[in-house]
C-alpha cells in the first residue's frame, strides 16, 4: 500500500498504481512457464509482433516468480496453470497475493470455460487456452489486461477519496480511528473526535444552486485542513459534515483549540460567484484518553455534542465522558419515529429515471421522507440512521414497500404510466435480515396486481456486510419472486467490483460522484465507461446518477449507459405530481 496526498496536512492509504511502461521504454512482462520449449515459443510470438518494445523473464515456478517481483514489479504477468510447484486455481491466488497490483493473463493448455470464469474471479484479467495462441491476440490480450487493471485500481482509489473535495471518506476514517485508539492503548497521549457540521448550508444550495455548494464545500475542505496539525486527518463524512481526527493531544484545552481555529477560519468571508458569503458551522467534540470506546461510539458523541452546540447557538460544546451508551438526542428522534408510524407522517416523492434511448421514463425511484408536524419535510439523511439503529427501520420499509407499489398499482390502473415501468425502492442491513421481508414484497405485488419484474430493490454492498450468507439467502428469494436487484452507489465508501459477481443483480447504478467530473477532462469519461463496460460484460442494466448538467447527460449517453436519474431531469416529487407526467418525453416534466 502507498500513501497518496490528499493535501497539504491530510493523508489517505489508496493501492499505489503500477507504473506502466510509456511509449518509449520497453514493456516488461513476467512469463511464469515450465516448459522451455514454449516459454521460447511465447517470447518469439511477443517479440515477433512488438520486436525490442518488449522485454520478457522468464520463471519456471511461482516460487521463482516470487523472487523475480521483489527484483522488480513487471507491467503484466503470462501465467501457466500447471508448474511444479503449485497448479490450477492455486497458482493464480499465489500471484495475484504476490502483486495484487499487477495485471495476470492466463495461458492455460486447458479449454475449460468453467475454468477460465474461476480464474478470472480469483484476480486474472483474461485466460487464452495455449493451443489457439496467435500474436495479435496475446498482445491485444496484455493490453486489454493492463487497461482493466488500471480502471480497478481506479476504482479501488475512488473508494476512499472523497471525490468532490479531496478528502479521505469514512472508510479512512474508521481505519484512522481504529489504529490512533490502540496508540492510546500504548502511550500517555489522547485523542480527539471533532464533528464539524456547517450551519444553514441548505440555504447555499437553495437559493445560489447546488454547484456552488460544491464549490463552497470545497473551500471549507481547504479551510479545515489548514486550520489542524499536519499529523491531524480530516473526513468528510457526508453531505455538510466533516470530522477531524486529532491524534495525540495533551488535554481537552488543546482540543478546543483546534475548534477555536477551525471556527476563526470559517468565520473569513467567502466568495462565490458575486457574492460573499460566511459559511458558520457547529462543532461537537469527544475526548478519549483509554481504550474503552470505540471509533463508532466517539463520533456519535462527537455528533451529539455538535448538537448541542446547535441548539445553544455555540460555536462549539465538549462532550462528557464517552460511553456506549446512545445520546439523548438518538432516543428523542427515535419516540418521535414511533410517533410518525403510528400517525403515517411518512412520505414518499418519486423521482423518474430516463431511458437514454427512448428519451422516455422507465422508472422511478421511491424516497422516503418525514413530514414532520413542527420541522416541516425531513430527508432522510437526518432519521434513518436511528430508524436503523433502534429497528424502527423494519416496520418502516414494510410501509415503504406497500405505499411504493400502491402507489404504482394506482399509476397502471389509471393508465397513467407504461406497462414497463419500473419502481425502485432501497433496502436497508434490517431489512434484509427480516424473514417476513420476501413474504411482504409478494403480498404488496400481489395485492396491487404488480408483475413481480417491475419492482427494483436496491442494495448497497454495506448492506449485505453484516451477515452476507443470511443476505444472500434473502437477495437469491428475492430474485425467485422475479423482482429485479440493484447495487446502488457503485463506485463508492464500501462497493467493489466483487460484489457484482457475488449476487444475482440486474441493475448497476453509477454513484454522482462518478458522474460530476464528466465534461471536465477525458479521464473521468475513461472511466465512467470503464464501470458501464464491466456492466455490459456481465449483462448488467446501467444508471448514471445525480445528472445535473446537460453536458454529464450527453457524457453518459455517448458512453452508452441505459438510463439517467438526477436534478436536470426531473426532481422528487410527489405521486400526484409525478403520475400524470409519466407517459410524456421526460424533458417535458
Amino acid at each position: 500500500m502507498g500513501e497518496q496526498q490528499v493535501s497539504d496536512s491530510t493523508s489517505v492509504f489508496v493501492a499505489a498504481a503500477p507504473s506502466y511502461a510509456g511509449h518509449d521504454a520497453p514493456q516488461r512482462l513476467l512469463l511464469v512457464e515450465d516448459s522451455p520449449e514454449y516459454a521460447l515459443l511465447t517470447e518469439q510470438l511477443l517479440h515477433s509482433h512488438l520486436g525490442a518494445q518488449v522485454e520478457v523473464r522468464v520463471c519456471e515456478s511461482l516460487a521463482a516468480a516470487d523472487r523475480a517481483l521483489s527484483d522488480e514489479e513487471p507491467d503484466c504477468v503470462l501465467l501457466d496453470l500447471s508448474l511444479p510447484d503449485v497448479g490450477g486455481l492455486e497458482a493464480v491466488t499465489g500471484m495475484h497475493s504476490a502483486a495484487p497490483e499487477v495485471p495476470i493473463v492466463v495461458l492455460s493448455g486447458s479449454d475449460d470455460e468453467a475454468l477460465a470464469v474461476l480464474a478470472v474471479k480469483e484476480g486474472a484479467q483474461d485466460y487464452l487456452v495455449k493451443h489457439r495462441v496467435e500474436a495479435d491476440m496475446l498482445v491485444r490480450a496484455i493490453r486489454y489486461a493492463i487497461e482493466r487493471k488500471q480502471s480497478e485500481l481506479m476504482i479501488a482509489r475512488q473508494a476512499l477519496v472523497d471525490p468532490l473535495t479531496g478528502l479521505p471518506n469514512r472508510a479512512v476514517l474508521v481505519d484512522r480511528l481504529h489504529l490512533a485508539l490502540a496508540r492510546v492503548e500504548r502511550s500517555d497521549d489522547c485523542l480527539a473526535v471533532l464533528f464539524v457540521d456547517l450551519d444553514r448550508f441548505k440555504i447555499i444550495n437553495d437559493s445560489l444552486g447546488h454547484l456552488a455548494g460544491d464549490d463552497a464545500l470545497r473551500e471549507v475542505a481547504k479551510r479545515l485542513v489548514g486550520a489542524v496539525r499536519p499529523s491531524d486527518t480530516v473526513v468528510r463524512f457526508g453531505g455538510d459534515e466533516f470530522v477531524v481526527l486529532c491524534d495525540g493531544v495533551g488535554s481537552q484545552e488543546q482540543a478546543e483549540r483546534v475548534a477555536e481555529r477551525i471556527c476563526k477560519e470559517l468565520a473569513q468571508p467567502l466568495t462565490l460567484g458575486e457574492r460573499e458569503l460566511v459559511v458558520a458551522g457547529s462543532i461537537g467534540i469527544a475526548f478519549s484518553a483509554d481504550q474503552s470506546v470505540t471509533g463508532d461510539q466517539l463520533i456519535r458523541v462527537a455528533d451529539q455534542a455538535m448538537f448541542r452546540a446547535k441548539q445553544r447557538g455555540s460555536s462549539w460544546e465538549l462532550a462528557g465522558p464517552a460511553t456506549g451508551a446512545l445520546p439523548s438526542r438518538g432516543l428523542e428522534i427515535q419516540a418521535e419515529l414511533r410517533r410518525a408510524l403510528e400517525r403515517v407522517e411518512f412520505q414518499l416523492h418519486y423521482q423518474p429515471q430516463m431511458d437514454l434511448l427512448t428519451q422516455r421514463v422507465s422508472g422511478v425511484e421511491a424516497l422516503l421522507r418525514w413530514k414532520h408536524p413542527q420541522r416541516g419535510l425531513v430527508l432522510p439523511d437526518e432519521f434513518i440512521p436511528e430508524a436503523e439503529q433502534s429497528g424502527l427501520i423494519v416496520a418502516i420499509g414494510e410501509w415503504v414497500i406497500a405505499e411504493a407499489c400502491r402507489q404504482l398499482g394506482g399509476w397502471r390502473r389509471a393508465g397513467l404510466c407504461e406497462d414497463e415501468l419500473v419502481m425502485s425502492l432501497n433496502l436497508s442491513p434490517r431489512q434484509l435480515a427480516d424473514k417476513r421481508l420476501v413474504d411482504i414484497i409478494d403480498e404488496s405485488l400481489t395485492g396491487n396486481a404488480i408483475p413481480p419484474e417491475r419492482l427494483c430493490l436496491e442494495i448497497t454492498e454495506s448492506t449485505v456486510a453484516a451477515d452476507p450468507e443470511r443476505a444472500a439467502r434473502t437477495l437469491l428469494a428475492i430474485k425467485e419472486l422475479g423482482a429485479q436487484l440493484a447495487i446502488d452507489d457503485f463506485g463508492t465508501g464500501h462497493s467493489s467490483l466483487a460484489v457484482l459477481a457475488r449476487h444475482p443483480l440486474d441493475v448497476l447504478k453509477i454513484d454522482q460522484s462518478f458522474v460530476v467530473p464528466l465534461g471536465v477532462s477525458l479521464r473521468p469519461r475513461r472511466l465512467f465507461g470503464a464501470i458501464v463496460g464491466v456492466a455490459r460484460a456481465l449483462t448488467l442494466g446501467t444508471v448514471a446518477e445525480g445528472i445535473e448538467r446537460q453536458e454529464q447527460l450527453a457524457a453518459v449517453a455517448e458512453v452508452g449507459c441505459g438510463a439517467a436519474q438526477g436534478f436536470l431531469l426531473a426532481r422528487p416529487a410527489p405521486g400526484t405530481t409525478v403520475g400524470p407526467s409519466l407517459r410524456l418525453p421526460l424533458a417535458a416534466m
